[in-house]
């Protein structure tokens, strides 16, 4: 069980790392094609970016540094109210294809939360 919570946490951490880098380092008219709404809200483009790299880091750096799964419940539980407001966010805009990533990464987190608790 340990090993499969290690490669769920792995696999949330890298697409939590990759949406920083796209929202922060990624050509933005490039980026605008793939997520429109970041053209009207750059606020908040930024701050889902810095938020996405703080799960990614909670969800790997606590054991590896504190010895501790404790932290890593939280950062699962920050994931899965993350993924609850982008899609509320999505649906909101008339977008609610756009969801299904957020359901399947609440629902890893959700097993995260339930494993490491």
């Amino acid at each position: 069980m340990n090993i499969a919570l290690w490669i769920v946490q792995i696999i949330l951490a890298a697409a939590m790392f990759s949406g920083t880098y796209l929202k922060l380092l990624f050509d933005k008219k490039k980026l605008q094609t793939m997520m429109p709404w970041s053209a009207e809200h750059d606020g908040l483009l930024k701050f889902t970016a810095v938020v996405d790299g703080l799960i990614g880091l909670g969800l790997i750096l606590p054991p590896l540094v504190l010895g501790t799964y404790q932290w890593v419940a939280y950062a699962a539980i920050g994931l899965i109210l993350l993924m609850i407001a982008a899609a509320i966010f999505h649906i909101n805009r008339g977008e609610g294809k756009q969801i299904v990533p957020n359901i399947i990464f609440a629902a890893l987190a959700l097993f995260v939360v339930w494993g490491r608790r």
